[in-house]
């Protein structure tokens, strides 16, 4: 509400700036939104077979507290940053602007560092996927490569139906490990973008105040995309309407 387009900056142009700014946000996260959403869910919801054996693997129904704790506020941590930004609110808090944009750029901060903190917890779960197929695999879940077995020729024969499943699960790990830096980006890609409208809602130069415009307005746009999708893939997952 303080900025001022200074010379050479028309509201045209802002307005410009941050619509093609925060489509750069939803195009660049959206898949990373939707893998920790899976992720997520899987970590939470685990086969059903993994709950009854008792392997000691800590995830889904076994996890300990604090793994679900640090999923969820990792979940509804952008949240926040979104309130801060609404109008009613903040003309209800007895703060100038500065100390406003003080505190949205707290909200981010926490934004980040809780999505910084859930990034082993999503990646040890992206990674208990090969256990997963593994077992599945091994116990007869050969149903979902029933047409891979039968062109390699081992439907039939159980030696070469071994050989084939073993074949079939390192190619799963070798995909696996190739997507593990890949996962590890995505899993980090919002924190970098929270801390960065942070940043600049921290500025306290010449145009600071457009700064904190920019800032405020595509790290409050992040936090929103960033919940809502995850939120609607989890619920999707959730109610079975996607896999």
């Amino acid at each position: 509400p303080d900025a001022k387009c200074p010379s050479g900056f028309g509201l045209p142009l802002v307005r410009t700036v941050l619509s093609c700014s925060c489509a750069a946000v939803a195009a660049s996260t959206l898949a990373a939104a939707l893998r920790c959403a899976q992720t997520y869910h899987s970590c939470l919801h685990p086969p059903h077979w993994l709950q009854r054996a008792g392997t000691g693997v800590n995830v889904g129904a076994t996890a300990d507290v604090r793994r679900r704790a640090v999923l969820n506020i990792w979940l509804l941590s952008p949240l926040p940053a979104v309130l801060l930004y609404i109008p009613p609110l903040l003309d209800a808090l007895p703060s100038n602007v500065a100390s406003t944009a003080q505190m949205q750029a707290l909200a981010l901060a926490f934004a980040a560092v809780a999505q910084l903190v859930a990034v082993p917890t999503l990646l040890q779960a992206n990674a208990d996927k090969s256990f997963h197929r593994w077992y599945e695999l091994k116990h007869g879940g050969e149903e979902e490569y029933k047409d891979l077995l039968k062109r390699m020729g081992a439907d039939k024969d159980a030696k070469k139906k071994g050989e084939a499943k073993a074949a079939i699960m390192d190619a799963i790990l070798e995909s696996l490990d190739r997507l593990f830096g890949k996962v590890a980006v995505q899993a980090t890609a919002p924190a970098l973008i929270f801390v960065g409208a942070g940043a600049l809602m921290s500025a306290d130069a010449e145009l600071g105040a457009l700064y904190r415009t920019f800032g405020g307005f595509v790290g409050s746009f992040a936090c929103a995309w960033w919940f809502l999708v995850n939120a609607g893939a989890i619920w999707l997952r959730n109610t079975g309407l996607i896999l």
